[in-house]
């Protein structure tokens, strides 16, 4: 029942609000919308929580700088789905680059967890200080968006890619011009953490313009993950009772957990061998000169016939990092990912861009946490993978100019490594 009942237990307040005497003896700490004052990003650094070895002077950094810039809160639905999901309407904080022109990057958010945690707002401040534009959502059923059903079931495959779709268009089409204009499909990528990760590989497979995914501890499979908990409880006898444990999962979240995996995902965007006589509504003739289309065709006619056919679309270029110590995300997670990227049948649609992977000492934070623990390492990441999936210089980055952020090994709550 754990593995599909969704709880508040880890999520960041979204305002701050007076608890009462019966929420705090329920261990109800949550403050949802209209509760009190608003947690937003020019404000909520100085009461977000933090692991325990991420620099002080990295917290005050982001705080000022998040007080600086400009914010949003947007809304939108979900992308519709192909089994009669329920379409939901989303939150999400937009970030803008000073420049409108700023590739965008779609940050999400790990189960349970909302828009305001510190996994997906330090990563935002990270990329915008380097010049990206962000958007971070809240998924279904989390945060301040839309619930599906009664709201309190984890749906994994079943529908949280659609958000993660739905967030994506919205970045691409800005329908209701608050992000600066539309923006070229190629220059919005895709970024998540744990389950975020996982409905972000998914939507990668259904939306073949999406030209990269940054993926941080993600979940391969669901099923190996409810697996990896039984172990805790039945040792070597998990394996015989991870069908039934799964099926019981599946009738108790009321909805097909496995709809979508990663895997099955990854095959659906396998290029089209040989396209249909057919035009697009801008008139290109996606047949003619198929046979020379990487060199041949120009941007804009790769972009239409990989809309209108899926044929001629970019290989989606995958970041993977793995904390070896990452108790929530088994490493081996991330090994199976890279071994079903490099199979034959996903080659000539994906590219591994690289697989970064270490052994985090984060005080009592056992799960996604190298990006406090080695920040300036994981900034630079960053930046090498998004730049060489938007075809930029890496100097546009600007490290050198930003602060920099020591490693704290011995992970001492409190630290300071302010030059």
């Amino acid at each position: 029942q754990g593995f599909v009942r969704k709880h508040r237990l880890f999520e960041q307040n979204l305002t701050s609000c007076q608890l009462s005497a019966k929420q705090l003896a329920e261990g109800d700490l949550f403050c949802p919308t209209g509760r009190g004052p608003i947690r937003a990003p020019h404000n909520m650094t100085t009461t977000m929580w933090f692991p325990g070895c991420t620099s002080t002077y990295l917290i005050e950094e982001m705080a000022a700088y998040n007080s600086g810039h400009e914010w949003e809160l947007v809304t939108f639905p979900s992308r519709q789905g192909d089994a009669n999901q329920e379409t939901a309407q989303l939150d999400a904080w937009w970030l803008p680059a000073e420049d409108t022109e700023a590739p965008r990057i779609v940050i999400v958010h790990g189960n349970n967890k909302n828009f305001n945690d510190w996994t997906v707002q330090l990563s935002a401040y990270m990329l915008r200080s380097m010049g990206f534009a962000v958007l971070v959502p809240n998924l279904r059923n989390h945060g301040s968006s839309g619930s599906e059903g009664d709201g309190s079931k984890v749906t994994w495959g079943w529908s949280y890619h659609l958000d993660v779709l739905g967030s994506w268009d919205y970045a691409v089409n800005d329908p209701h011009g608050k992000l600066g204009g539309t923006m070229h499909s190629w220059k919005v990528g895709l970024q998540g953490y744990g389950m975020g990760g996982f409905a972000a590989m998914v939507a990668s497979g259904l939306e073949p313009n999406i030209p990269g995914v940054f993926l941080d501890s993600p979940i391969f499979d669901p099923k190996d993950l409810l697996l990896f908990s039984l172990r805790r409880i039945l040792g070597p006898l998990a394996p015989a009772f991870v069908d039934i444990a799964w099926l019981l999962a599946n009738k108790l979240a009321g909805a097909d957990l496995g709809h979508y995996t990663m895997a099955s995902a990854v095959d659906l965007r396998s290029p089209v061998p040989d396209p249909p006589l057919r035009k697009t509504r801008d008139g290109y003739d996606c047949k003619a000169g198929y046979f020379n289309w990487k060199k041949g065709w120009s941007r804009s006619k790769k972009e239409a016939c990989c809309k209108a056919l899926g044929v001629a679309c970019p290989r989606c270029r995958v970041a993977i990092v793995a904390d070896l110590s990452d108790v929530g995300v088994p490493a081996p997670q991330a090994d199976k990912l890279l071994e079903n990227l490099r199979s034959k049948s996903a080659e000539e649609s994906y590219e591994v861009a690289f697989r970064f992977e270490a052994d985090a000492r984060c005080g009592a934070e056992d799960h996604l946490a190298l990006a406090a623990w080695t920040a300036d390492i994981y900034r630079q990441r960053l930046c090498e993978f998004w730049v060489a999936t938007f075809d930029l210089s890496v100097e546009v980055c600007g490290i050198s100019e930003l602060p920099h952020f020591a490693t704290d090994v011995g992970a001492t709550k409190g630290w300071t490594d302010k030059p």
